[in-house]
C-alpha cells in the first residue's frame, strides 16, 4: 500500500512512516479497522474507472491493438488485461505498453508497497507481469525490530511506552526484542525523551530558557515547569504555552491520528506549530482519488501537463504520495518554432506580424530570444493620409479631410462615451432591464448582421499588452423566456470601422480579439431580444495579454 505524505520530503522519513503499517496486510493505527474498501467495481462485467478490462468486457482491446501480434486476449481477477496467449509483441523493450503491468526495469512507478506489501523488492517477470516473490509483510507489531522501528512490543497499543507506530513514547525507555518498556521519568537520570528528572534540570534555569527570572522546576512528566518563571514564554522551552500547539518534544498529547491522519509520526516545528510532514493516509495507491489526493497511480483525474500549466506538454505522472509528478512535463517551449501560450512569436514564426501591421511604415520585425516581438528594426515615418495606419495614428482613410470619421491628423473623430470601466483580467456584474432605452452607439452592420438598437452598458479598458484578449458574457436566466444579451468589441472609438468582433448567441457569449498595448477598447453589452420578465442579469469577464 502506498500512502500520501502531507508534504514532500522523503529520505529517511519513508522508513519512519512504514513503522505505522500493521502486520499481514493493512490495518488502521490503533486497530480500528482492517483491509481496503469493499465497493470495488472489478467483477461487474463493465470496464469502469482505472480498470483495463472486466470479465468478458475487454474495452475493445485485442492482441493486435496492444502491439502483441495475433492471439487471444483475456482479463484476470484484478481487471487487468492478460496477454499470455498473444503471439509476439513489445514485451522486453523497457516501455510500458498497454496490457503490460511492467517491462524489464520499468515498473510503472509500482513497488511492493503499491501491491499491498510492507517491504521487499518488486520485480518484473519475462511475461511483463509483476513478480511479488521478493515482497514481504514485515511490519510494526510483530515483536521483531524492523527497519525504521525504535521499539516493537508485539502490539499496536499507545500508552505502554512503545506506540502504535513502534516509536518510543515520551517519558519511557524500551529495551530488548520484543521490547520491554519502563517509565524513565522519576529516576533522577536524564533520558533522551526527558528535559529534566526530579531535581536534575540539566543545568537549565528560567533565564537559559529565555525568561527574565524566577525558579525553574521539573514536572511529573519530566518536562520543564516554567509556571514560576517571569517574562514572556518563548517557543523552544519545551513547555506548551499561550498560542503554541507544541514545543520541542512536547506535543501536548497530540498525534497524527488525533489530528485526523491515518498514521505517521507527528513532530513540532520551530514555530511551535504541528509538523505533519510525516503523517499519512493509507488510501493512496488504491487507484481511487480520495479526499486530499490529486491523483492515484494511473488515475490522473483527467489532468495533463498542459492543464497543469506546461504548454509544451509532456508526460504527467503521479507520485507515491498521490500528488502530481510534473518532472516529465515541458515548461520551456520558446525556440520550437510554435507559438505557445504566452508567446508573441517563435523563431521565424511571426504569427503574420510585420512592422507595417504593427503601425510602422517599414523596417524589419524580428522575434527575440524570449519569444516577444522586437520592433527595434522597424521604421516610423508616419504620413497621415496615405491610407496606412502608422505609428502615432489611430486611423488613416487616405485623405486629410475631417468630418468623415478620421480626422485630418488621423485620429478617430467619434469617441465612445463609456458608462463604466473594467479591469483587465477582472469581472463585473450588471443588469439591463426593459425600461432602459439608452442607446449610446448607433451600430452599423459591421458589428453584427442584427440591428443593434436595445438598451446597453458600455465598458472601457486600456490594453496593458499586445496580443490576444478574450471576453466572456455569462447571462443569468431568471425569467420564463431566455434573456438575449449580445457582446460587441470596438477599438479606439465608436466608428463602425472599429468593430473588432461580436457574439450574438442566445444565452452566454464568448469572443476573442487582438489588442495593442496602450490602446483604449470598448466592450458593449446590449439587450437584443427581451425575455420575460424583461430583465437581463449578466457577468462580464475580461482577459488581457
Amino acid at each position: 500500500m502506498v500512502f500520501r505524505l502531507s508534504m514532500t520530503g522523503w529520505g529517511f522519513r519513508v522508513a519512519l512512516l512504514w513503522a505505522a503499517l500493521s502486520w499481514g496486510g493493512l490495518q488502521w493505527v490503533g486497530g480500528c479497522a482492517t483491509g481496503i474498501p469493499t465497493d470495488d467495481p472489478c467483477g461487474n462485467g463493465v470496464v469502469e474507472e482505472a480498470e483495463e478490462c472486466d470479465g468478458a468486457d475487454l474495452g475493445g482491446a485485442t492482441c493486435e491493438s496492444l502491439g502483441r501480434g495475433s492471439g487471444s486476449l483475456s482479463c484476470d481477477d484484478e481487471c487487468r488485461l492478460v496477454t499470455d496467449e498473444c503471439a509476439g509483441g513489445t514485451c522486453g523493450n523497457e516501455i510500458l505498453d498497454p496490457g503490460e503491468a511492467c517491462d524489464g526495469s520499468n515498473l510503472g512507478g509500482r513497488s511492493c508497497l503499491t501491491e499491498f506489501f510492507t517491504g521487499g523488492e518488486l520485480a518484473c517477470g519475462p511475461d511483463c507481469e509483476l513478480d511479488t516473490s521478493g515482497c514481504n509483510n514485515e511490519a510494526c507489531g510483530n515483536g521483531s525490530m524492523n527497519q525504521g522501528e525504535m521499539c516493537d512490543d508485539g502490539n499496536h497499543d499507545d500508552g505502554d511506552g512503545c506506540d502504535g507506530s513502534c516509536m518510543i513514547e515520551d517519558g519511557w525507555q524500551c529495551e530488548g526484542v520484543p521490547s520491554v518498556c519502563t517509565s524513565a521519568c522519576g529516576n533522577g537520570e536524564l533520558d533522551p525523551t526527558e528535559d529534566c528528572d526530579g531535581a536534575n534540570l540539566d543545568g537549565a534555569t528560567c533565564q537559559t530558557l529565555g525568561y527574565d527570572s524566577g525558579p525553574l522546576a521539573c514536572s511529573a512528566s519530566c518536562h520543564y515547569d516554567t509556571s514560576l518563571c517571569v517574562g514572556a514564554p518563548p517557543c523552544g522551552n519545551g513547555v506548551v504555552e499561550g498560542s503554541e500547539q507544541c514545543d520541542g518534544p512536547n506535543l501536548n498529547g497530540a498525534s497524527c491520528t488525533s489530528l485526523g491522519w491515518d498514521m505517521g509520526v507527528l513532530s513540532c516545528g520551530t514555530d511551535c506549530s504541528y509538523d505533519t510532514s510525516l503523517c499519512a493516509y493509507q488510501t493512496c495507491g488504491n487507484g481511487v482519488i480520495d479526499t486530499g489526493e490529486e491523483c492515484d497511480g494511473a488515475n490522473l483525474a483527467g489532468a495533463t501537463c498542459v492543464s497543469q500549466g506546461f504548454p509544451g506538454g509532456g508526460s504527467l505522472g503521479c507520485t507515491s504520495g498521490c500528488s502530481y509528478d510534473t518532472s516529465g512535463c515541458v515548461s520551456v517551449t520558446c525556440g520550437n518554432g510554435v507559438i505557445d501560450t504566452g508567446e508573441e512569436c517563435d523563431g521565424a514564426n511571426m504569427a503574420g506580424q510585420t512592422c507595417e501591421s504593427r503601425g510602422f511604415s517599414g523596417g524589419t520585425l524580428v522575434c527575440s530570444g524570449s519569444c516577444t516581438l522586437d520592433e527595434s528594426g522597424c521604421i516610423s515615418t508616419a504620413v497621415c493620409g496615405n491610407g496606412n495606419v502608422e505609428a502615432g495614428e489611430e486611423c488613416d482613410d487616405g485623405n486629410t479631410g475631417g468630418g468623415d470619421g478620421c480626422s485630418s491628423t488621423c485620429q478617430w473623430e467619434q469617441q465612445c462615451s463609456a458608462d463604466y470601466s473594467i479591469s483587465c483580467n477582472g469581472s463585473v456584474s450588471g443588469t439591463i432591464g426593459l425600461f432602459r432605452f439608452d442607446n449610446d452607439i448607433d451600430y452599423m452592420t459591421s458589428c453584427s448582421t442584427m440591428a443593434a438598437t436595445g438598451p446597453e452598458d458600455i465598458f472601457a479598458f486600456v490594453a496593458p499588452g499586445t496580443g490576444l484578449a478574450s471576453v466572456n458574457l455569462d447571462v443569468v436566466q431568471d425569467g420564463f423566456l431566455p434573456d438575449d444579451l449580445d457582446i460587441y468589441v470596438l477599438g479606439g472609438a465608436c466608428n463602425d470601422q472599429l468593430c473588432l468582433g461580436s457574439s450574438t448567441a442566445t444565452g452566454d457569449d464568448y469572443l476573442t480579439f487582438q489588442v495593442t498595448s496602450g490602446r483604449t477598447y470598448y466592450l458593449v453589452v446590449e439587450m437584443y431580444a427581451l425575455g420575460f420578465p424583461p430583465q437581463g442579469d449578466y457577468t462580464l469577464t475580461l482577459s488581457c495579454p
